[in-house]
């Protein structure tokens, strides 16, 4: 379990629950202990923009203290049932001060920029931007028994398609294209990746 401050409090979210919400004040930040949150803003014509899919061990909102907002300027709510550490922002402060408090979190950051330089250098093709992400989909929640590389979503396909930045039905198609190609079997929720 994740240790963050002595004053931390440990939260059970049910699925569908809100964790917080976009233009409310920023008064806590989080870390996902056990369970998957997505973080999503609406756009200007209402539709919702998956931001990112966070699961055990991430932070939450963490970022946003080090700016000028007072708000939090996006909206995060539970895919599953979720348990979270919830600090201030004041007792964040504190806890980044230990050395491995600030290990963990430059790990997190690190690897989520990681992920997005990835993500910038092929978003040019939709088949790449798709099997980008469902690879790292794969590295966070993936399984591999003997050969077989698997990942069981755990989102529908209508949040992976907000999270990739496509409309449901083209993500549908180009799944099947992969899928044709040989570059990915899908099952349901469960998409097989090539080895």
């Amino acid at each position: 379990m994740m240790y963050l401050h002595k004053d931390e409090m440990i939260i059970d979210i049910k699925k569908n629950g809100i964790v917080f919400r976009d233009f409310h004040k920023i008064q806590y930040v989080y870390c996902v202990l056990e369970g998957v949150v997505k973080v999503f803003k609406y756009t200007e014509d209402g539709n919702e923009k998956i931001v990112d899919i966070l699961t055990d061990n991430d932070y939450l909102a963490v970022t946003l203290m080090f700016g000028d907002d007072t708000e939090y300027n996006l909206s995060c709510i539970a895919l599953s049932d979720v348990k979270l550490v919830k600090v201030t922002v004041e007792q964040m402060y504190e806890a980044l001060q230990d050395k491995n408090v600030l290990k963990n979190y430059i790990n997190f950051t690190s690897r989520k920029l990681m992920n997005f330089k990835n993500y910038l250098a092929n978003t040019s093709e939709i088949e790449e931007r798709i099997l980008i992400a469902l690879n790292e989909l794969y590295e966070r929640f993936g399984k591999c028994i003997g050969k077989n590389k698997f990942v069981d979503l755990p989102f529908s396909k209508t949040d992976l398609a907000s999270f990739i930045g496509l409309r449901r039905e083209t993500l549908s198609r180009k799944l099947t294209s992969l899928s044709n190609e040989g570059k990915i079997k899908v099952e349901k929720n469960r998409i097989y990746l090539k080895v």
